[in-house]
């Protein structure tokens, strides 16, 4: 009889043990999926809040440009007006090409992004980030200037990538 009770005990403990360990597994899951949640969430958040900067610049570009355009106390020559309808227009690509990233997106999640290297020139696209930016920089009173040393600019680089990574430093500087 004794050995029987002390059978019973051991399969209780056993099916305890076995239980407890279950509860568990099944508790350190769920920590681990909300943790995961969490972590999505901030870079889904960061995503956002990079996108939504990324998209201000050109669209505050334009907004300047349209604003001198239609100023009439600025008396813009046709120098000036060409320049900025190229500014609209250099703005209003790169604001395509930001759409097209986002819509993207998906596709970088899935591991299947890919890099569109090709040789750039490296002083021209700072140059032409320059002469778009300018007009914000002149409306906060600033000055921007770009010296370069003679040489091989040449990199291999995503153009759309190093562009936002340049508009992105130069937005700063002025805002900060």
């Amino acid at each position: 009889m004794e050995k029987n009770k002390l059978k019973k005990v051991w399969q209780i403990l056993v099916a305890s043990v076995i239980l407890i360990s279950i509860l568990i597994g099944i508790f350190y899951f769920a920590l681990r999926t909300i943790f995961q949640q969490k972590r999505i969430s901030i870079i889904k958040n960061d995503f956002i809040n990079n996108m939504t900067h990324e998209l201000k610049t050109p669209i505050s570009t334009i907004s300047l440009a349209c604003e001198a355009l239609s100023d009439s106390e600025l008396g813009v020559d046709e120098k000036r007006r060409n320049n900025y309808v190229r500014m609209i227009g250099q703005e209003n690509n790169r604001l395509a090409l930001l759409v097209e990233n986002v819509l993207k997106s998906a596709i970088w999640d899935s591991g299947d992004f890919e890099l569109k290297l090709k040789k750039v020139r490296f002083n021209l696209l700072v140059d032409d980030v320059i002469r778009s930016i300018e007009i914000q920089v002149k409306t906060r009173g600033g000055v921007i200037t770009s010296s370069f040393d003679e040489g091989d600019d040449l990199i291999l680089a995503d153009k759309v990538l190093i562009t936002n990574l340049v508009f992105n430093l130069l937005d700063n500087a002025i805002k900060y």
